[in-house]
């Protein structure tokens, strides 16, 4: 449960409050803070945002991760008058895509006793 709410997700929410920026060709950038993430995406609240259709792509940056250059490659999947909700399809480093499997992959590597879920 989050919220007062009981979760219906497959993959539940996690409270993290965070700096995040995203960016589209229609608006630039815009800072905000996540409200929520899942394994699958997240909730950001930023004000000023144009009303973006379901399904358009979105770049996303943690701006308070230890490496602020990775970037998520989100779609939308709902907005609101105080943010949109993002799922993440992917993620670039240095140009190079890669699969949440990987991010995944590389987490338990150097978090082996870390129990999440990404």
């Amino acid at each position: 449960m989050i919220f007062g709410v009981k979760e219906r997700r497959n993959s539940p929410r996690k409270r993290v409050i965070s700096s995040v920026r995203i960016s589209h060709q229609l608006f630039g950038d815009v800072d905000g803070r996540s409200r929520d993430i899942s394994d699958v995406g997240l909730y950001v609240v930023a004000q000023n945002l144009p009303n973006l259709p379901k399904g358009a792509h979105i770049s996303l940056q943690l701006m308070d991760s230890s490496n602020p250059f990775i970037f998520f490659n989100t779609r939308v999947v709902r907005m609101s008058n105080n943010g949109i909700g993002l799922a993440i399809v992917d993620y670039e480093v240095d140009g190079e895509r890669f699969g949440l499997d990987e991010l995944r992959r590389q987490w338990m590597v150097a978090y082996p006793n870390y129990n999440i879920q990404i």
